[in-house]
């Protein structure tokens, strides 16, 4: 199940396990509307800003843009197809949309992430560079920066349009399952599995004590780490 909120707070969306993703008024818990094609199975979502454009990633290798229209009831708030993105060889896993909705990134169990054009659907950008599946992704405000989360217990700041990651941030004990970047794209927010949340500066590298929690599983042992190229990793 994943879940994503507006940007002014008044729209939550649901992805479930049972291949709905659901719209939902945040004040007064009503539901608004069940998007079209919940056929297929769906795990991701997120919204826009404005809450305006909806963003669903699905098992069958695509991400479907909704608009969200104005209510025409109380509780009714019709949307619309705007683009369906595919490209990706195995699931979608993770989806973010930019705040202007000009943008769209996607995850796949194919270890690769997309950032794509939403008015044409073209793929603008692949991010290469994961050993397994990629999880989560993250888009700065200004769509500067993209951040990766995936199963090889990793994390990486890539900077759109450059082949080259920003920096390889250092492993964890599992699976980066959470990711977050704020607007300029200097502080990074990572969860994993391994029970652990911290903060990382972009430019160094290095996580924040005073933020990070870490509540090591005792029986973990540190995984694999990943094969570092030679141009722009940070190391603590």
């Amino acid at each position: 199940m994943s879940v994503a909120l507006s940007g002014d707070g008044k729209l939550v969306l649901i992805g479930a396990r049972n291949h709905t993703a659901i719209l939902w008024d945040a004040a007064s818990g009503n539901r608004l509307q069940n998007l079209p094609g919940a056929h297929r199975p769906g795990h991701s979502v997120a919204l826009s800003g404005d809450g305006k454009q909806v963003l669903t990633g699905s098992e069958d290798k695509t991400a479907i843009l909704w608009e969200v229209k104005a209510p025409q009831a109380p509780d009714a708030r019709p949307v619309s197809l705007v683009q369906i993105f595919k490209g990706h060889a195995f699931r979608v896993k993770g989806v973010a949309v930019s705040g202007d909705g000009k943008r769209v990134l996607t995850t796949s169990a194919d270890r690769t992430a997309a950032l794509w054009d939403t008015e044409f659907g073209k793929k603008l950008q692949t991010f290469k560079g994961h050993t397994a599946e990629v999880l989560s992704v993250a888009l700065s405000g200004d769509c500067k920066h993209v951040l990766t989360g995936s199963a090889d217990n990793s994390a990486a700041l890539w900077e759109t349009f450059d082949r080259q990651e920003a920096s390889d941030l250092p492993g964890t004990y599992r699976p980066v399952s959470g990711v977050a970047l704020s607007g300029d794209g200097k502080h990074v927010f990572t969860s994993s599995l391994d029970s652990t949340a911290i903060q990382w500066d972009a430019a160094t590298g290095k996580d924040n004590p005073n933020v990070s929690e870490r509540t090591h599983w005792p029986h973990l042992r540190p995984g694999p780490k990943r094969r570092r190229r030679q141009s722009g990793h940070l190391r603590p």
